[in-house]
């Protein structure tokens, strides 16, 4: 099975991220994800192994961890491929970011790639495919938008990919 594991943002900043991928898509025919707006804690990977053991492992490690406020603020780019909104890190997400990426470390069916883990670049993803094609225009028209929010890393998702899109497998909240 298919899994990725992201923190999604509620709240006002999740309503406005999918309805600007939603009007990128028909101006610009420029697709994003099929999650919702969130920041990926842990990049879609594959086992057949038993999920729960992951599930622990985050259970465990938010057991007593309080949810950590954070800002969106503007929007940035990953060269001309991916145009995102820009989060905002602050010493409470990268520690609880750091612990998390120990903590399920430990689970032997996950790894990291260099672009993820500790070295993951927070953002929350407006758009993914087929930007190349008309970044200069779709940049220049998204800047248009006010976006800022204040967001809580409140949750750890895990979604599981299943008939062709991400479903919700387990939602863990943190105390807030």
């Amino acid at each position: 099975m298919r899994y990725v594991v992201v923190t999604v943002a509620d709240g006002e900043a999740g309503v406005f991220n999918k309805k600007l991928s939603a009007e990128a898509f028909e101006k610009f025919k420029v697709k994003s994800s099929k999650l919702p707006a969130h920041i990926t804690l842990k990049a879609p990977f594959e086992t057949e192994e038993p999920i729960e053991v992951l599930e622990e492992a985050i259970e465990k490690y938010i057991k007593d961890k309080k949810a950590i406020p954070y800002e969106i603020k503007g929007f940035e780019h990953f060269d001309n491929r991916v145009i995102y909104m820009n989060v905002i890190e602050n010493k409470g997400m990268r520690d609880f970011h750091k612990g998390f990426v120990k903590a399920i470390k430990e689970v032997n069916y996950i790894s990291f790639g260099s672009h993820e883990g500790e070295n993951a670049i927070f953002h929350v993803t407006v758009s993914s495919k087929k930007v190349s094609f008309v970044f200069d225009e779709m940049w220049q028209w998204i800047n248009q938008f006010n976006c800022n929010y204040n967001v809580l890393l409140n949750n750890i998702s895990i979604y599981k990919w299943q008939d062709n899109t991400w479903k919700i497998h387990k939602r863990f909240e943190l105390k807030e």
